[in-house]
């Protein structure tokens, strides 16, 4: 492999602690500078290969978790229709119930079976939307 030679003044103190590390080491100050330089150009290369991953990553994890979100507000709304027409049937039967205090009528079972009939309509419709979406 072919070497460059790269002058760069740095301070005594930076000096003295890289002769400081090459003794200890017990390798010449240019190796100790070469080694330092390859470790920080590999982190730093890393470092910029991580932010690419993790930008992958959360973009992937938002697209995700749009469709889950979408999913829960459409079980939402309709968990909201269907509360809506519980509500419904329920004071339609109310209304009959107290309408026929003493006895059921006629009109009063023909009442709660427009009422179910509704009810049953309205389940369909909504389960027929849901399946389209």
């Amino acid at each position: 492999m072919k070497m460059h030679v790269i002058h760069v003044r740095i301070s005594s103190s930076l000096h003295d602690q890289l002769k400081t590390l090459a003794t200890t080491r017990n390798e010449p100050i240019a190796e100790v500078i070469r080694n330092l330089l390859e470790q920080g150009s590999s982190t730093e290369i890393a470092a910029q290969c991580l932010e690419t991953i993790t930008t992958a990553i959360r973009k992937t994890i938002r697209a995700e978790l749009k469709g889950t979100e979408n999913r829960m507000a459409k079980l939402s709304a309709k968990a909201t229709k269907f509360a809506g027409a519980n509500i419904h049937l329920i004071e339609l039967l109310r209304v009959s119930a107290s309408s026929d205090k003493n006895a059921a009528s006629a009109s009063s079972a023909d009442r709660i079976k427009e009422a179910m009939a509704w009810a049953a309509r309205q389940m369909k419709l909504w389960n027929e939307e849901d399946n389209n979406d």
